[in-house]
C-alpha cells in the first residue's frame, strides 16, 4: 500500500546546479546566494530590512535580544505554538505569560489577557491564518512582535505578514513553503533597529560597519551569536524562491480540494476548519481539521488506510517544562483544541489520487 506522507519538500530544479557551484568553488564562506536569495526577496517579495538566519529559531532569538535591550521585562504569546517561540525570550531574560486562543483560527485570543504599557506580545500566524492585525494594533497599541515561521508570502490588507511588529521571524524549515534545508529570516520594521540587529547577528561585533567601510577594523560592541545562513542554505533556498509560483499554485489546488470535498462535513458540525480572515491572502501552509472528540481513533483509521497526518501543537503551557517553571494555568479553548486539531497532507508531491482519497476516507470515517 503507497504511503501518502504529511510533508514533501519541493524540488526545486537548479537546486543540485546551485549547490554544486558553491562545492566545486569551494567558497563556503562566500555570499553570493546569500545575496541573490536577498535580492529576489526584496525585488520579486518585497521585503525590506531584514537578514537571512539559519533557522527562525535564530530569527527569533534576536527578537528576545532586541526586546531585552528595550527593557521588556514581559511578553505574552500563544502557549499554542512551538517551543522555539517560548526559548527566544526566556533566553533573554523575559518572562512569558502564556495566552489562550480563538477556536476560529489558532490564533491569540487578545481578550485572554490584559496588556500594560510596559509589556509585549507574540503573534503567532499559526496554520494558514494569521492574528486580526488591525485590532492588535489598536489594542496593542503597537507594542508587538510577530512569530510568522509558517506565512511567508502571506499578506494582510497587502501588506506582509512578519512586518507589522518592531520584529518578525520567517521559517525557511523543510516543512514549509519554501525552504533552504534549514533557514530563516529577521525582519525588523526600520532601519535603525536593523544597524543593531547586524551587530547581533555577526556575534556581537560591528563587523557590518567594516564590510560598509565606515570602520577599518571591527569589535566586541553587544551580546550575539553566529545566526547567519549558510552559503548551502542559501543556494537551496534561491532556487526555491525561483519557483515560488509553482509551489503556491499546487499548494492552493490541494487546499480548495480540501474545503470543497469537506464542505458537507464543516457545514454539519462534524468536523471544524479554520475561519480565514477576509483581509488575508494566505500561502497555503496548512490545512488542519477540528474534530468533536479526540484524535486517537481517527489517526489510527488514516495511518491503517495509508495516510499520515500531523497533531499540531503539544501547547506549551502544561507541559512538562512550563509546569516546571509554573507557568501552567487553564486556557480553555487551547486545551479542548489540543486534542482534537488534525493536519492533512498538504505539499506539492501530493497527486489527484491522493488527495482524492483522503477526502473520500474523512467523509467515509464520519458517515
Amino acid at each position: 500500500m503507497k504511503i501518502i506522507k504529511f510533508h514533501e519538500p519541493y524540488k526545486a530544479k537548479n537546486a543540485i546546479k546551485y549547490i554544486q557551484k558553491v562545492v566545486e568553488d569551494n567558497q563556503y564562506t562566500d555570499d553570493y546566494f546569500k545575496k541573490a536569495a536577498s535580492e529576489l526577496l526584496t525585488h520579486k517579495f518585497g521585503y525590506e530590512n531584514f537578514l537571512l538566519t539559519h533557522s527562525a529559531t535564530a530569527a527569533l532569538e534576536m527578537t528576545g535580544i532586541m526586546l531585552r535591550e528595550r527593557k521588556v521585562k514581559k511578553i505574552n504569546l500563544p502557549s499554542y505554538t512551538f517551543s522555539s517561540t517560548a526559548n527566544a525570550f526566556l533566553r533573554s531574560g523575559i518572562d512569558i505569560n502564556f495566552c489562550d486562543i480563538n477556536f476560529s483560527d489558532c490564533t491569540i485570543n487578545l481578550n485572554s489577557y490584559t496588556q500594560s504599557g510596559s509589556e509585549y506580545t507574540c503573534l503567532v500566524h499559526y496554520g494558514n491564518s494569521s492574528a486580526n492585525i488591525e485590532e492588535c494594533m489598536e489594542v496593542l497599541n503597537y507594542n508587538f512582535v510577530e512569530d510568522a515561521a509558517q506565512s511567508f508570502n502571506a499578506k494582510f490588507n497587502n501588506k506582509l505578514l512578519g512586518t507589522f511588529g518592531d520584529f518578525g521571524s520567517i521559517s525557511f524549515h523543510p516543512t514549509k513553503n519554501v525552504h533552504a534545508g534549514f533557514g530563516g529570516m529577521f525582519i525588523s520594521k526600520n532601519n535603525e533597529d536593523l544597524e543593531m540587529a547586524k551587530f547581533i547577528y555577526e556575534r556581537g561585533t560591528d563587523r557590518s560597519k567594516v564590510i560598509s567601510g565606515l570602520k577599518n577594523k571591527y569589535e566586541w560592541v553587544i551580546e550575539g551569536s553566529s545566526f547567519e545562513i549558510t552559503e548551502l542554505s542559501a543556494a537551496l533556498l534561491l532556487a526555491q524562491l525561483e519557483e515560488y509560483e509553482n509551489i503556491y499554485k499546487i499548494r492552493k489546488e490541494v487546499y480548495k480540494f480540501y474545503e470543497s470535498g469537506l464542505k458537507n462535513l464543516i457545514s454539519s458540525n462534524k468536523i471544524f476548519t479554520q475561519i480565514i480572515n477576509t483581509a488575508l491572502e494566505p500561502n497555503y501552509h496548512a490545512f488542519y481539521i477540528i474534530l468533536n472528540e479526540k484524535r486517537t481513533e481517527f489517526l489510527d483509521f488514516m495511518k491503517n488506510n495509508g495516510v499520515q497526518c500531523y497533531i499540531g501543537y503539544v501547547p506549551l503551557h502544561n507541559s512538562i517544562y512550563g509546569s516546571k517553571l509554573n507557568l501552567n494555568k487553564k486556557l480553555v479553548v487551547t486545551e479542548n483544541i489540543a486534542d482534537k486539531i488534525v493536519r492533512l497532507p498538504l505539499h506539492t508531491e501530493l497527486d489527484t489520487n491522493d488527495t482524492e482519497k483522503i477526502v473520500s476516507l474523512i467523509n467515509n470515517y464520519f458517515s
